[in-house]
């Protein structure tokens, strides 16, 4: 197929229509280049805007953005840099991959763009195959980068890089090489210098072929999420995921790190394993410490994912006062509402209504070891510590839980207790709940 007429397929695709912003982020390579050129060349009337980054990592950075500036001035498109300070330690390739996203999600963003035109193409996808499997990837990373990811575009991705470049050489493109494009220190580039000429003697076609695998394992991937999502239930409850094959088994565990991390890119086919260990083991409260400072804890049969600087914090926060709307306290949120006295049922474990006189006397602190409640329902008092074991709450939850007292008295531990001494002296027309944030 013609280059232009597989542009415009994969344009309509994605499903990109008349009149729409896109974002393009440009780097005057020849990729990003021809991609601009293509969008030019549309069927398609878009209002493009093109963004570019300097990195600053070679002496002709700036020339980069000059001649990016120039095809955006010479087309009439409304052009936007941001020039940067490389970091000096870390993974240099994924810190600057990380800025150059959030800056074009910003400039997005602040246009109301539908779509992010990104200049990938089928020998980044292969690459990107390669570094997943060695890393140890599951049907997610093998798929590699998607044309559509939610508004990220790449409707270059299933163009081999010689046929960008003949497109750019035959339609008198001016562009820049980035010679550190030759340095096979990185990755990337010891996979597309090293490693790439000797699959081309194996199979001529191993791009293609390549590019078969990732989309059979997108929708692999696609399959195990719709799969996997009937078992993310609130709270988890691991129990209900033993018996599960280990695909759908590894998915579930995969979208509880994501939904704790933001994404599983460093996730591994090991952790999977070891979490499955852990979610089989039948000892009390264990944990398990992941990639991304995410640690892992199965607390009964209940499974955890959190930031291991959460998971640690012990707060000793009180809060002397609460005020009508959202109340912060530890890792939670005390909601007070108001409400019309008819609307009020009756206290429980879940929520308790009070009148305005008597919220901002109430004081909302950590437990205590021997703090004790007398519970509706039974007679004397009760620990605290063995409604927490009662409900098999576990120590670290359990030192952040939040005690509700008025005066001397507990009144309230949510989700477990009422004290029976707590008497409504006014009608209440305020409405405490709490939500947990992490």
């Amino acid at each position: 197929m013609e280059i232009k007429a597989k542009f415009e397929e994969n344009l309509n695709l994605c499903g990109v229509k008349e009149n729409q912003t896109i974002v393009l982020g440009v780097s005057g390579g020849a990729d990003s280049v021809t991609m601009l050129d293509l969008f030019l060349k549309s069927e398609l009337k878009l209002n493009l805007i093109v963004a570019h980054m300097n990195h600053g990592l070679r002496t002709e950075a700036d020339k980069d953005e000059k001649l990016v500036k120039f095809i955006a001035d010479k087309n009439n498109l409304e052009f936007v840099s941001k020039k940067i300070t490389p970091p000096k330690s870390g993974n240099l390739e994924e810190e600057l991959r990380i800025k150059r996203r959030e800056f074009l999600l910003e400039v997005s963003e602040s246009n109301k763009a539908q779509f992010v035109g990104l200049a990938h193409n089928a020998n980044d996808q292969a690459e990107t195959f390669f570094l997943n499997t060695l890393r140890g990837s599951g049907p997610a990373g093998l798929g590699a980068m998607r044309m559509l990811d939610a508004n990220l575009l790449r409707p270059l991705l299933n163009f081999e890089r010689t046929e960008i470049v003949e497109y750019a050489e035959g339609n008198h493109l001016a562009w820049h090489e980035d010679e550190s494009n030759n340095d096979t220190k990185f990755k990337r580039n010891y996979l597309r210098h090293k490693v790439f000429p000797l699959l081309s003697e194996v199979n001529p076609s191993w791009l293609e072929a390549i590019f078969r695998t990732t989309h059979l394992q997108r929708e692999i991937d696609d399959y195990l999420k719709s799969e996997a999502e009937k078992y993310l239930t609130e709270p988890f409850d691991a129990n209900n995921i033993q018996g599960l094959k280990r695909p759908v088994l590894f998915e579930v565990l995969g979208l509880l790190y994501e939904k704790a991390k933001g994404d599983r890119k460093d996730l591994t086919l090991q952790n999977l394993s070891d979490l499955e260990a852990l979610i089989s083991s039948t000892s009390g409260t264990k944990s398990l410490a992941l990639p991304n400072n995410i640690v892992a804890t199965r607390r009964y049969n209940h499974l955890d994912f959190m930031l291991k600087m959460k998971y640690n914090n012990y707060s000793s926060v009180v809060l002397d006062k609460l005020d009508v709307g959202e109340n912060n306290f530890s890792s939670w949120k005390v909601i007070a509402e108001r409400i019309e006295i008819s609307e009020f049922r009756a206290n429980s474990r879940y929520s308790i209504a009070v009148d305005p006189e008597t919220l901002p006397k109430l004081k909302v602190r950590n437990w205590k070891t021997g703090d004790r409640i007398s519970p509706f329902g039974m007679n004397g008092s009760k620990k605290l510590q063995d409604l927490f074991v009662d409900a098999k709450i576990d120590k670290d939850k359990r030192n952040n839980w939040p005690i509700f007292q008025l005066g001397k008295e507990i009144i309230w531990v949510p989700r477990l207790a009422l004290s029976r001494n707590f008497v409504l002296k006014k009608s209440p027309t305020i409405k405490l709940t709490i939500e947990e944030t992490i």
